[in-house]
């Protein structure tokens, strides 16, 4: 249901580097990510002093990459841009929620756009214990107060003792 908005969210995924090239405006995802495992040990000497509650396990860059679409294609009526700013909403295991708001632009002549966030040096806090965790890093893109799309990185952490 597009409730009268200019944009659409046509698909998304995770890589880990996106690019766009602003000449042709052709896209290339570097190394895309449909879920991540992560093993982690817990050291003894860790163990043995005052251990904190959570335990921070880094897994690199990772980007969202997703591509939006005029809902409008008839050519008759593409005589104007859409410049918008996408409210991005984005969950990251562990470390609760947070909201960025990032422009949007489709030009008479284009279809569609694509839209990459970078997430650099990311990382999931798992409780500080052996044992097998199931998280989800989740981005939610929104135009105004509508849900456009959301895009899921399943991450599968597995934490276990030297």
């Amino acid at each position: 249901m597009n409730y009268n908005l200019p944009i659409e969210f046509l698909w998304g995924t995770f890589c880990r580097r996106g690019i766009v090239d602003s000449r042709t405006g052709t896209a290339s995802m570097i190394d895309i990510i449909p879920g991540l495992r992560i093993a982690s040990q817990i050291d003894a000497k860790t163990l043995a002093l005052d251990h904190p509650q959570m335990l921070n396990i880094p897994f690199g860059n990772v980007a969202a990459f997703a591509l939006f679409g005029r809902t409008n294609q008839n050519p008759s009526e593409r005589q104007e841009k859409i410049a918008e700013s996408l409210i991005v909403d984005f969950s990251i295991p562990g470390s609760g929620s947070q909201s960025s708001e990032i422009p949007i632009l489709i030009e008479p002549e284009q279809d569609s756009t694509f839209v990459i966030f970078a997430f650099e040096n990311a990382s999931v806090s798992v409780p500080f214990e052996e044992g097998f965790y199931k998280q989800l890093f989740e981005v939610d893109y929104k135009l105004k107060e509508f849900d456009l799309g959301k895009i899921n990185l399943p991450v599968y952490i597995t934490v276990g003792k030297e």
